[in-house]
């Protein structure tokens, strides 16, 4: 028998066995916990991203300035945020005259809303919360046969007497950090992020679809505003640009682009020059009283820890934290569109965020010339902003000159100037969240793609054995699927030593979802997963864009890229369904929609081209690039 104080071999080896147990369990009810918080995503990827941060434990940053009272903390906030926007408001002279009719239509009354619309919105709307709200917004939509017919009652009400209730238009009022790595006792570094009531939101998708009707009816959207419009998109705006700009390569010009970015655009809109604005797109009678009573008498509040600010008053600006703010925003920049086309500049709009364009041959004098036009249209485009309210906030401006190297070195244009301002050129900007360079070669975009891949794979790699297959499966498609197919389309037809370094983290994503060693023959592993690679990927995104181009369902301005083969006598080819292919010279030309788009269509198999329905298409093609 051992004495006291002395292990023995069987001790520790009954100690391993009995560590080795409890291990497992906790790794067990870990996998249980884990996988059960994915699965209960289903398809809400949003929710899937918060909780996939919080397994990777990156929390948002809930940093405040150092302080001893939260009260005073929270009037510290509304004051400076209010003082912002009013010392902005302040140093601008718009203009309020009434404007001329842009449309002989008119829109003078809401069709009243049913219980049975309200109770589709209530189950589509996301359950967010907002602290003003008198019930859960979740217990709201579970119960939602019940309070259907109340709401409907509700909006009907505000639709007759043409008012918005006064307790709707309070909102409530988060400052965020806008970067980790930002001082967080700076007052200056901190962005409002507003909350808005549920019932307030019901009202306002109500309201906003019948609006948003009247303008696809009358055809008063901006042609090249892509923000909050049904079949626009960023990728969509983006695909256009790209097609531009390589196109102007492929015909020996340079492409010069501006990015305006504005100061608090959001907040600075004029109200009687946004009334007047839907007056003359023939907004008028109970319609235009509605906008009138949604637009005054708005309210904002800071909550810190419980503790509340005064309520400030709001004089200027839409809620961009709500569902009508941004719409009424794109209506509100309608008048920038004639400066445009007058100077003859090709631009396109993605709410506050507005590109500039002008292409001409490499040669100084060509060079000049167009810079002057730009300037020219800049200084017009300053003018009309102070007008409206507005302010270009010149510190996120950006100037670039696109073209391939030997076309570049001819010209010397660094800068452009108007109003006393200047804006030099820079050699790479980030172009709605893609990274454009002067030589359109992507390199800092797949760069920037493969540095955020790593990390996530990496993070993932920390917790992959507390996580079943299916769920690592949703986690990859949530931080890692998503960032290789963000903007791709403008990938296609590059040097395969740039795709092949996507393609590596692709396969690393594969290896750790199915657990393979590092040197596993990587295309089985594909396969199993029902993943095509990255070459293929990017295909199926350009043919899924011509798809919708082809159907109708996609922006007129890319639309207006392609055109259906007519031949010139009857043939076979006659009912093939095939695209014209434009000539091209180099691989600038290849690399752009209107040449890639119709080249991948035309060798396309008719019952994939003969789909009606988008989903019947990508399972078609999807099943086709399988068989390459």
């Amino acid at each position: 028998m051992s004495r006291p104080g002395i292990y023995t071999l069987i001790d520790k080896q009954l100690y391993r066995a009995q560590r080795d147990l409890v291990n497992s369990l906790v790794c067990k009810a870990k996998r249980s916990y884990f996988v059960g918080l994915i699965d209960d995503c289903s398809d809400d990827s949003k929710k899937l991203f918060s909780i996939a941060n919080r397994l990777l434990n990156r929390k948002q940053s809930s940093a405040l300035p150092s302080h001893c009272n939260s009260h005073q903390l929270a009037q510290s906030f509304i004051d400076f945020f209010h003082n912002k926007v009013q010392k902005i408001h302040d140093s601008l002279s718009p203009d309020e005259s009434p404007l001329k009719p842009l449309t002989s239509s008119s829109l003078c009354s809401f069709l009243p809303t049913t219980p049975d619309e309200i109770q589709s919105l209530l189950l589509k709307l996301p359950p967010k919360f907002c602290k003003l709200d008198p019930i859960p917004t979740i217990l709201l939509k579970d119960c939602s046969l019940l309070f259907a017919p109340i709401i409907s009652q509700i909006v009907n009400l505000s639709i007759e007497q043409a008012k918005v209730p006064s307790i709707l238009k309070c909102a409530h009022i988060t400052p965020v950090l806008k970067k980790p790595s930002l001082d967080p006792d700076s007052l200056l570094n901190y962005r409002p992020i507003l909350n808005l009531p549920f019932l307030f939101k019901i009202l306002e998708r109500i309201i906003f679809s019948r609006l948003s009707n009247y303008f696809l009816a009358n055809d008063l959207f901006d042609p090249f505003q892509s923000a909050y419009r049904p079949h626009h998109s960023v990728e969509t705006l983006l695909v256009n640009v790209s097609n531009h700009i390589l196109l102007e390569m492929d015909h020996g010009n340079v492409t010069a682009m501006l990015l305006l970015d504005l100061s608090a655009a959001f907040d600075t809109v004029n109200h009687t020059i946004l009334l007047n604005t839907l007056r003359s797109l023939g907004v008028e009678g109970q319609a235009y009283e509605w906008f009138k009573s949604y637009l005054s008498y708005h309210s904002q509040i800071v909550c810190i820890n419980g503790s509340k600010s005064q309520s400030m008053p709001l004089s200027c600006g839409v809620p961009q934290g709500s569902v009508g703010g941004p719409t009424l925003f794109s209506i509100y920049l309608i008048g920038l569109r004639h400066i445009l086309v007058r100077h003859g500049i090709r631009y396109h709009i993605y709410a506050d965020d507005i590109q500039l364009m002008i292409s001409f041959k490499p040669n100084q004098l060509a060079a000049e010339t167009a810079v002057h036009r730009l300037e020219s249209c800049m200084k017009d485009i300053h003018t009309w902003m102070n007008s409206q309210s507005l302010k270009l906030n010149l510190a996120k401006c950006e100037y670039l000159v696109f073209g391939s190297k030997a076309q570049l070195s001819k010209i010397d244009v660094k800068s452009i100037s108007f109003s006393g301002n200047t804006i030099n050129m820079s050699q790479t900007c980030r172009n709605l969240g893609v990274i454009f360079d002067c030589n359109m070669t992507m390199s800092g975009q797949i760069s920037n793609i493969c540095k955020s891949v790593r990390y996530q794979l990496r993070n993932i790699g920390f917790i992959r054995k507390y996580l079943s297959r299916s769920a690592t499966e949703k986690i990859v498609h949530a931080l890692i699927s998503s960032r290789l197919d963000f903007g791709n389309a403008l990938l296609y037809n590059l040097p395969q030593t740039q795709l092949s370094k996507l393609q590596k983290l692709q396969n690393a994503a594969a290896r750790i979802i199915t657990l393979s060693i590092k040197y596993t023959h990587i295309t089985p592993i594909l396969q199993s997963l029902h993943w095509l690679p990255i070459k293929n990927r990017i295909m199926f995104k350009i043919l899924l864009l011509t798809f919708h181009c082809v159907q109708g369902s996609a922006p007129q301005y890319n639309i207006s890229l392609l055109s259906p083969y007519v031949p010139s006598r009857n043939l076979r080819s006659s009912n093939s369904r095939s695209l014209v292919i434009p000539k091209s010279t180099k691989t600038w030309g290849e690399r752009a929609f209107a040449h890639a788009g119709p080249s991948l269509w035309n060798n396309l198999p008719e019952d994939v081209k003969s789909c009606t329905s988008s989903d019947s298409f990508k399972d078609h093609l999807k099943t086709f690039l399988f068989t390459l």
